[in-house]
């Protein structure tokens, strides 16, 4: 075995065989699907939606072309072809609505766009309804759930790792674009007033409040690749019951509030969460807001931090709220409280 090994590394044994050009060609039937499947995805990497389709429309029908139509997706919106790729993800069937969540994710924003534009939310309101056109087919509620994600995503690659926080096209976003912005406005404002490797200042509410009315602090762009931060879950507690939630970067919810201050400090919770350093006593403070979902918030985050095990409740499950004391509770022993 040796003996082979050196000789292979020396040169002496023969060559490896090399793929195929035409993916017709392959000697291997089981191998032709992953073949098409790959030439799809590098076409559509070198945004060439013409060639990615028709590599997978050699793949045949079923799982197979759901997943080439997938892969296609992803990696158009990578490209910033953001209308083509959602058009491929209608067409991965079962799989499109992850399909969607991962354009949002890998979509690359027009580098012309720029916070201090405060007419940015139409331009993002127009590419959403363009990419639109491309699920007609899917049913209302996957449809309709993607959509979201991708507004979403487009917020977030607006704002965060941009190095300056201006508020002014978060500010102009209406209605439920709205929540997105604030989120992604958030998230950027807080990694610069408050860096990971930094203490929490014990200012930062104000800071973040006076950074929203204006006066916009600046840091250092972040790499594409570092754009990243804590989980947030998909799915909200039962205890909170009907509360609106809105989709976050990453396929995450937080909860929303139609009262703009209340909204943004929601959003202020979730990006101190979203900072990996955040310590569960650095959201303790937001516990007493005076509005309930920051209270809910902040209370579903640090059960998230602490992670309390079965028996030993978070310690702030004797707080006037009935709603905060049952997500303090471990999971066997939580209950739906009354509203208060």
């Amino acid at each position: 075995m040796i003996v082979l090994l050196l000789l292979a590394c020396s040169g002496s044994a023969e060559p490896v065989a090399q793929a195929p050009v035409d993916c017709a060609d392959e000697p291997h039937e089981e191998l032709r699907i992953p073949c098409w499947i790959s030439r799809a995805e590098v076409a559509a990497e070198a945004s060439d939606p013409v060639g990615a389709d028709a590599a997978c429309a050699q793949v045949p029908e079923g799982r197979w072309a759901e997943e080439c139509a997938f892969r296609v997706g992803e990696e158009l919106a990578r490209a910033g072809r953001v209308v083509e790729g959602v058009a491929f993800c209608a067409r991965a069937e079962r799989y499109a609505r992850f399909c969607l969540t991962h354009v949002a994710w890998r979509l690359t924003p027009d580098p012309t766009w720029d916070p201090k534009d405060p007419t940015l939310p139409g331009t993002l309101d127009a590419l959403v309804t363009a990419a639109a056109a491309g699920l007609d087919g899917l049913p209302t509620d996957r449809r309709d759930a993607g959509l979201r994600d991708l507004r979403a995503g487009l917020w977030h690659r607006l704002y965060y790792g941009h190095g300056r926080p201006d508020p002014a096209a978060a500010r102009a976003a209406a209605g439920e674009d709205g929540f997105a912005a604030r989120t992604a406005w958030a998230l950027e404002a807080v990694r610069i007033l408050a860096p990971w490797d930094q203490a929490l200042p014990g200012d930062l509410r104000d800071r973040v409040v006076a950074a929203w009315g204006g006066d916009v602090p600046s840091g250092e762009p972040l790499p594409r690749a570092r754009r990243v931060g804590r989980y947030v879950p998909a799915v909200p507690p039962r205890e909170l019951g009907q509360v609106r939630a809105w989709p976050t970067f990453g396929g995450g919810v937080r909860l929303v509030s139609q009262d703009l201050d209340t909204d943004l400090r929601i959003a202020l919770v979730e990006a101190l969460f979203f900072r990996e350093t955040t310590t569960a006593d650095d959201l303790a403070l937001f516990l007493d807001d005076l509005a309930p979902e920051v209270r809910w918030t902040a209370a579903w985050r640090m059960v998230g931090l602490l992670r309390p095990a079965p028996g030993d409740p978070a310690p702030f499950a004797d707080h006037t709220d009935p709603v905060v004391r049952a997500l303090a509770r471990p999971p066997e022993g939580r209950g739906t409280p009354e509203r208060p």
